[in-house]
């Protein structure tokens, strides 16, 4: 069965625990207690799963709106055994109502049950949709040829993009930087960006103007539906372009996290061996579409900010594996002493300051003879690969 949500409204958290310890391996599962997030995220998922704990308020009222709305879901009503809810809800004709507290073999029949119907249901919409496509089709010889005299936007300005990231060293200043430059340089009012977290194995949001809150709060793992088709595709989402798309399922996932990001554009960031992360854009402030040029431009940027940002993180991790090696050396009891080829003190660690009752801020970048001619014969000699006593 492929990947489907599971949304699950409840203000019980031992029993958000309990549903996605049982259905985690079929589904990807989204809790919520608050129920205008629940709405919102609702308004952005075109097909799921919904699980709704009828002791928790307004879960009746959103039960009967799930059912008048005639979206892509399957609910399952949970509550206590002959309540009114649960007699009422059942008389809504929702797919099924499970009594409290939760058999788990049950509970998880029912639940892939409803996912194998979740899927019928998109199989049988995805072959609708081919349908329509091949009876639609417009006869493309009977299109005028597109000339250099066929509007296609505002050219966007690359070079001022690249000159606004020359010189930042500090990563979440670059990274601030660059969504700037794409909103200024693309025209548009929203712009995150996605990148990979050094600390956990997960990409994660890091910065944006004007981003959603689900946008703010999304996490990818490697293993992520969108991470995996950036990976395979390595190609930028655009929403204009997913009927191009065939299989219903990745263009239903991708109109999802379009969704979710509140994006009208997706731009993988490739780095040499691996995905970086990725930057969204969202309409444009004209209110023109987006065209071929301007998807062309965006491309361009999203090379160059690949570049920027595997530089950034290389020079970040260079920056962290010195300050280690700084660290361990102050840490040794034995004064250590550095000089280059040209006899120029280079380093010097808080043991050898203490032998030679110098500050390495004085001796630093000084000739090596400043140590005295006994221990600048022997670092010479050293560097020389010449047996030293």
């Amino acid at each position: 069965m492929r990947p489907i949500n599971c949304i699950v409204y409840t203000h019980h958290e031992p029993l958000a625990r309990e549903i996605d310890a049982y259905v985690q391996n079929q589904f990807r599962v989204r809790e919520f207690s608050d129920v205008a997030k629940f709405e919102r995220n609702l308004r952005q998922t075109h097909h799921a799963l919904v699980i709704l704990d009828l002791r928790s308020k307004h879960s009746l009222e959103l039960c009967r709106t799930l059912v008048d709305s005639h979206d892509n879901f399957e609910i399952i009503a949970l509550g206590e055994p002959s309540t009114d809810p649960m007699l009422e809800v059942n008389k809504l004709g929702i797919y099924a109502c499970e009594p409290l507290p939760l058999v788990r073999t049950t509970f998880q029949q029912v639940v892939k049950r409803a996912g194998q119907q979740l899927n019928l249901q998109l199989e049988n919409n995805s072959l609708r949709e081919q349908v329509q496509r091949k009876e639609t089709q417009p006869n493309l010889s009977s299109q005028p040829p597109l000339n250099s005299e066929t509007p296609v936007g505002t050219p966007m300005s690359l070079g001022a993009f690249s000159r606004s990231l020359r010189h930042i060293q500090n990563l979440q200043s670059l990274m601030e930087n660059i969504v700037e430059g794409v909103a200024s340089a693309s025209l548009v009012a929203r712009v995150g960006l996605f990148a990979h977290d050094r600390e956990k194995p997960n990409f994660r949001y890091f910065t944006g103007l004007r981003c959603l809150d689900e946008a703010r709060d999304a996490s990818y793992d490697r293993d992520h539906s969108l991470v995996r088709w950036l990976e395979i595709h390595a190609c930028q989402i655009a929403r204009s372009h997913l009927e191009h798309i065939e299989d219903y399922n990745e263009r239903m996932m991708l109109l999802q996290e379009l969704d979710t990001l509140g994006a009208e554009i997706i731009l993988p960031l490739q780095g040499r061996t691996k995905l970086l992360g990725w930057l969204f854009v969202g309409q444009r402030g004209t209110g023109l579409p987006f065209s071929y040029q301007d998807m062309e431009q965006l491309l361009l940027i999203a090379e160059h900010v690949s570049t920027t940002l595997e530089n950034a993180f290389l020079y970040e991790e260079s920056a962290i594996q010195r300050s280690l090696c700084e660290t361990l050396l102050h840490s040794v009891p034995t004064g250590i002493v550095s000089i280059n080829t040209e006899g120029q003190i280079k380093s010097m660690n808080y043991a050898a300051e203490h032998c030679l009752n110098l500050n390495a801020g004085e001796a630093l970048h000084q000739e090596v003879s400043s140590l005295g001619s006994r221990l600048a014969d022997s670092l010479l000699r050293a560097i020389h690969d010449e047996i030293t006593v």
